[in-house]
């Protein structure tokens, strides 16, 4: 007969935890590492996630925080988009969008003007699409949901003219409070 496996220590539970979110938002297409903000904290995560800060509660925090904030921003992204019944681009959820490779391809190439349009009106709005972190706890802004709402955009059809991208741009404000109220109430 087996012994009772021991039930591990909450700051195992902790870091397994923590080391499954960071493995989500690490697979997530973040972006490069050596642009900001992402240097240091793509940095800090592939630390964590080596083993380096395991013991220590105050980093485990940190990381907790911001892997957190960006994870939800993942989410929150691609909900949007549901919400304001925009195509999602080339049909992938924002988890599994690289905005890298979007770039090279010939469908940005085609439509590269109307994405740097489309990205300064998303950016317009991006504290009220994503909500802006606590710099000291959550890190610096993330612009990978900006980038993923104005390629969605860019090669959705029903959007070409800046009157179409204006009135996308307030379906997908008016999915942010549909957003706020559906998570503020479940």
């Amino acid at each position: 007969m087996e012994a009772p496996q021991e039930r591990p220590s909450p700051l195992t539970m902790k870091v397994n935890a923590l080391r499954l979110q960071c493995e989500v938002y690490r697979n997530s297409f973040p972006g490069r590492s050596s642009l900001a903000p992402n240097t240091a904290f793509n940095g800090i995560t592939q630390d964590f996630l080596d083993g380096k800060y395991d013991n220590d509660e105050k980093i485990l925090e940190m990381i907790t925080k911001m892997v957190s904030y960006r994870n939800t921003l993942t989410r929150t992204a691609t909900q949007l988009l549901t919400l304001a019944d925009i195509p999602k681009p080339n049909g992938l959820d924002y988890a599994q969008f690289d905005f890298h490779s979007f770039q090279d391809s010939q469908s940005y190439r085609n439509k590269e003007a109307k994405y740097h349009h489309v990205f300064r009106q998303v950016a317009r709005f991006d504290r009220s699409f994503f909500p802006p972190p606590d710099v000291r706890k959550e890190g610096r802004p993330f612009v990978k949901p900006v980038q993923y709402v104005a390629a969605a955009l860019t090669l959705d059809d029903n959007t070409d003219s800046s009157e179409e991208i204006a009135d996308a741009v307030q379906r997908i404000k008016m999915s942010t409070y549909i957003n706020f109220f559906i998570l503020g109430y479940h």
